[in-house]
């Protein structure tokens, strides 16, 4: 936090007066020469003179300033009045020699905007130079994520952005941000396998456009005058050298600033603006933003041989008193300009934020144009003399000036002239009406005194454009960090909707800006195509509290994930297109959704046949394997460790019954293959006598010791399996796991896997599942599997040995609402 030297944004007033010193000393001359030149008597003009100076200075300090500026856009006589109000023309015409029509029609009798639009060609791809000669270029910024960035990271970005400016000092240069919050039109089509998830996935997304949507595009541009008063008349008088010389230097020079800016505004994720060919056709994209600016709505511009002020613009523009319209045919825009008469006392990173949060469509225009640090200290002392010359009661900004006119020394800030306005648009004078008062509400919400634009309304406007530096309105004396904390290029984190591990977004989603946000699991870099190559890390976790609809964003997330079913959305060159989604649910939260979806559901019932005959699997090396393992877990479950023996035993047991082909109820054919000694011992506590519960017939015999295996999930899409009955059972938990786990294991043959866990901090308290977790969470990705868990008991996850690996491995972290966290 810093503080903001409002003595510099406002005229020292003659304390006991209560008047600008300049323009009352004016008006004291003109008196006094008037009494001299005419009558003694015109004397007595300075005291009614001095009360009409108070009276416009009572409503506003910068008034004559305004009327200045009026004066520069004033627009052409006759058509103002045909028009009754300030008339700008989209197009230019030229005096024609046909009387009656031109009579009749009066074109050349108006204002052409080419006449305030400053941009004539571009002199490289992304350079523009300006009728004055002087030099543009414009990045637009993806900007910092402020909501998902510590403070501190923000508070440093400023400080660097600050030490750039700073670095400005003494240069031409002028900064010109832009902040745009426009109208975002959204209609996703969604497209899976599944009618269901299909008509249920394009309701959510058809009822978008019930909607308004909104983004916040953020824009940065740099202005160069390489050339002083003295250069432009020596090369009007040297018309014998080429311009291509005469741009040379500048041209380099403009570079190495840009060259400067690139390095800083690429931790914003920058793009810079310029000449791009679509279809054999040239267009600018920098051109795109200037024709915003001017219309308030977004187009392709073409370049052309012809200077780019003679076909920018394009519409009519009317100034009234306090609001403006864009063109007079049906599809008319209403705009409102409002400035800060007063700023607050103090400015912070971020503190103009709140605006990103309005439903409402504007443009945030401002711009600092950097001064040297010998005229930055000349102001500061000019101000102070003023202030303490005539008395100023401002005692307090008088003192904060004196500690800016040190900092300003030390090298710690600099200063700059700095403007800021902000353009409403809408489509309605009544919508115009309703979103400045919300405008006007947030900005005085943050200690700002702000007002509408009347005198300065054209000007203002106009301002918008980079290069027009005589037309902004309430130009300020800032110093570079306050400029830096107002203009921190904060915005909204919209995720990424193309170019991810799996090709498109998983869903979209309404931000807190009401915005778009493009919610993936996979974790890629921005701005870069990931489709087809290595997968990426995708596990995500989703923490909230009961009731808060974890299991609803789970199922609502696997019904936008089978988009990456479809045969289209793999690359071509993938030889198995399939995806398989598995769902370990609790309390069949997800059966529902499962069905709905075409998905089998198995529930595992105490005491009810589960249909699990792990010897039905095909004799493979790994399925034996996995067999001689699950006969090893049933024997050692009630802790009684197995040696060397017994575990060549059930080796050479489970051998022999993977050889059979009849291998229904396998525990109970097990047993006699157990050849073990027939002492009272062995009987007791050997192979066999471990085995027997999970034979028909005995506590556990309904799990694996089944005629046939009907738990079939290799060519299932979606299927989910419940452990409500299992899962607080001990025994029986690590046992029906250890067998769950290997099926879905299975499944990583080359497909995309994605795996559910609902109460997933209960499924983990299962060693095995534990130990599962752990290793796909390890190595899932190179399988291209994802996992995403969700659970309700944090404290729980915390205490698991594989805390810290959730934490680290998975990409996409989800909070939801806890408003007792």
């Amino acid at each position: 936090m810093s503080t903001l030297f409002k003595g510099l944004t406002r005229p020292a007033l003659i304390r006991g007066l209560g008047v600008p010193l300049y323009p009352f000393l004016g008006m004291c001359i003109i008196c006094v020469l008037l009494g001299v030149w005419i009558h003694e008597a015109m004397y007595a003009l300075i005291l009614p003179g001095w009360y009409a100076i108070r009276r416009v200075t009572q409503f506003d300090e910068r008034f004559f300033d305004l009327l200045y500026l009026r004066t520069l856009v004033k627009g052409h006589s006759l058509s103002n009045k045909r028009f009754s109000a300030v008339h700008y023309a989209g197009s230019q015409y030229d005096e024609v020699d046909i009387s009656k029509v031109d009579n009749f029609m009066k074109l050349k009798d108006q204002s052409s905007v080419e006449e305030l639009i400053p941009y004539s060609s571009h002199i490289t791809d992304n350079i523009i130079v300006t009728k004055n000669r002087d030099l543009l270029a414009t990045w637009q910024i993806d900007g910092a994520y402020f909501e998902c960035v510590d403070s501190e990271d923000l508070s440093i970005l400023t400080d660097q952005l600050n030490t750039l400016i700073r670095s400005f000092e003494g240069k031409s240069v002028t900064l010109y941000p832009h902040r745009i919050r426009c109208k975002k039109d959204v209609r996703p089509v969604f497209n899976s396998k599944i009618p269901f998830v299909n008509r249920v996935m394009n309701d959510y997304y058809e009822s978008f456009p019930q909607s308004e949507f909104f983004e916040n595009k953020l824009f940065l541009t740099i202005c160069f005058k390489p050339f002083t008063t003295e250069d432009k008349v020596t090369h009007f008088f040297s018309r014998g050298k080429k311009q291509k010389d005469i741009f040379k230097e500048p041209v380099n020079e403009m570079n190495e600033i840009c060259d400067r800016l690139n390095t800083y505004l690429s931790r914003f994720h920058s793009r810079r603006l310029g000449l791009y060919e679509d279809h054999g056709v040239v267009y600018s994209d920098q051109l795109s933003l200037f024709q915003y600016l001017l219309s308030g709505r977004w187009q392709k511009v073409r370049v052309s041989s012809s200077p780019f002020y003679t076909y920018l613009g394009g519409k009519d523009l009317f100034f009234g008193n306090d609001a403006g319209q864009i063109t007079a045919s049906d599809h008319a825009r209403y705009f409102r300009c409002i400035e800060i008469k007063d700023y607050f006392q103090e400015t912070d990173a971020g503190i103009l934020d709140a605006l990103m949060y309005l439903p409402v469509e504007y443009v945030v225009t401002s711009s600092f144009t950097a001064m040297d640090k010998q005229s930055a200290i000349k102001a500061l002392d000019d101000q102070i003399d003023k202030l303490e010359m005539t008395d100023d009661a401002a005692k307090s900004l008088l003192a904060d000036l004196k500690v800016g006119l040190d900092m300003v020394s030390s090298g710690y800030i600099s200063f700059g002239k700095s403007h800021q306005t902000l353009v409403v648009f809408a489509d309605s004078p009544e919508r115009l009406v309703k979103d400045t008062n919300i405008v006007t509400s947030t900005l005085e919400d943050l200690g700002l005194i702000v007002t509408y634009s009347t005198l300065s309304l054209g000007a203002a406007y106009f301002a918008q454009l980079p290069g027009n530096y005589t037309l902004r309105p309430r130009l300020s004396t800032l110093s570079s960090l306050n400029f830096a904390e107002m203009e921190s290029f904060h915005n909204f984190f919209s995720g990424k909707e193309k170019g991810n591990t799996w090709g498109e977004k998983l869903i979209t989603l309404r931000g807190s800006g009401n915005d778009i946000y493009h919610l993936n699991y996979h974790m890629t870099t921005e701005h870069q195509n990931f489709f087809g190559k290595n997968p990426t890390l995708g596990h995500t976790e989703i923490l909230g509290t009961s009731n808060v609809g974890k299991t609803v964003l789970l199922m609502t997330k696997a019904f936008a994930a089978q988009q990456f079913g479809t045969p289209e959305s793999f690359p071509a060159n993938r030889k198995l297109k399939k995806l398989t989604t598995v769902f370990f649910d609790k309390d069949r939260a997800g059966e529902v959704g499962i069905r709905a979806m075409g998905g089998s559901y198995y529930r595992v019932k105490e005491g009810e046949p589960t249909g699990w005959n792990p010897a039905a699997l095909p004799p493979t090396k790994r399925n034996i394997a996995f067999m001689k393992d699950l006969v090893r877990l049933l024997c050692t479950l009630n802790s009684e460790p197995l040696d060397d023996y017994q575990n060549s035993l059930i080796s050479d047991a489970v051998e022999r019954l993977m050889q059979r082909s009849d291998r229904s109820y396998p525990i109970s054919k097990l047993r006699p293959l157990i050849q073990e000694p027939d002492d009272t011992e062995t009987k007791r506590h050997g192979l066999k006598a471990r085995l027997k519960p999970w034979t028909q017939g005995e506590e556990f015999g309904w799990v694996f010791d089944n005629r046939e295996d009907t738990f079939d999930v290799d060519n299932l899409d979606v299927f989910g399996i419940d452990g409500t009955e299992f899962l607080d059972n001990k025994v029986l938990a690590s046992a029906a796991s250890f067998y769950l786990i290997y099926r879905v294991t299975m499944l990583a043959d080359g497909r995309r896997l994605l795996i559910y866990m609902d109460e997933f901090w209960q499924w983990i308290n299962n060693e095995a599942f534990r130990d599962f977790v752990y290793n796909k969470l390890k190595t899932g990705r190179k399988l291209d599997m994802v996992l995403v868990v969700a659970t309700q008991s944090p404290d729980e996850l915390i205490k698991s040995p594989i805390a810290a690996a959730v934490r680290e491995q998975c990409a996409t972290h989800i909070y939801l609402a806890n408003p007792k966290a």
